[in-house]
């Protein structure tokens, strides 16, 4: 549901939004020169997405039921529905 919010969300601002794979993985929304994923769980570690290139993951958002770690750009996805532009 979180996923499907954000999503529209994003869409309302760009509506050039994409899903993204690398390998067997995926990003959950990639727009012009950011990658979003939507990890709703209490606990998110920046290790979960060391799949991903150095120069994409500096692109990356991850947005998360409570994390906040502002260097690693990992917010709580009700902080970035509310406005919070990282």
């Amino acid at each position: 549901m979180v996923e499907e919010v954000t999503g529209a969300s994003l869409w309302r601002k760009n509506n050039n939004l994409f899903y993204g794979r690398t390998g067997e993985k995926e990003v959950d929304f990639v727009s012009k020169d950011k990658l979003f994923e939507v990890k709703y769980q209490n606990k998110v570690t920046p290790g979960e997405f060391n799949y991903l290139n150095p120069a994409l993951r500096k692109n990356l958002t991850v947005l998360s039921k409570a994390n906040f770690d502002d260097k690693n750009k990992i917010f709580p996805a009700e902080f970035f529905l509310a406005g919070f532009t990282p």
